[in-house]
């Protein structure tokens, strides 16, 4: 005959067998924690992500770009993110760029350490406002010939 406590292991998905004090490590456990839903590498805040790295190690040598992670950019951007701060641990330096301004001015590439996407140091700018003032703006759409033509 099943006690109690047992009986309600078993209907709350819980074994017999398995005592209180497992489940409970269980289900409190960081390691069965859902992963959070943001880039892996940085901190997110509001419309910021946010990347502390060391130059040494983390910029790109040839051509001299600060590189992102492809998958934590998409993250990025699917979470709210509209800017990237880079802050040089090293030379205590900060670096600022629209995602806009990585999309079309950056490039992407593999150098065995998964996809990646770069941008260049002349389009990162040194101040958040200074790189919301450099962000490409869109073309105008060019009405084709056909209607420009009725117009006049």
């Amino acid at each position: 005959m099943q006690g109690k406590n047992e009986a309600a292991l078993l209907e709350q998905g819980g074994g017999g067998d398995i005592d209180v004090a497992a489940n409970h490590r269980h289900l409190y456990s960081r390691r069965y924690a859902p992963r959070k839903q943001g880039p892996a590498h940085g901190k997110l805040s509001g419309i910021v992500w946010t990347k502390s790295v060391r130059a040494s190690a983390h910029m790109l040598r040839t051509p001299k770009a600060w590189a992102l992670d492809a998958a934590d950019l998409e993250l990025a951007e699917q979470c709210g993110a509209r800017l990237v701060h880079i802050h040089d641990l090293e030379q205590l330096r900060h670096y600022w760029a629209t995602l806009e301004t990585i999309r079309r001015r950056g490039f992407a590439f593999d150098r065995g350490h998964g996809a990646q996407v770069a941008l260049c140091l002349e389009h990162w700018a040194a101040t958040r406002g200074e790189a919301e003032a450099a962000e490409p703006k869109p073309e105008p759409e060019v009405e084709p010939l056909a209607v420009q033509g009725a117009l006049w």
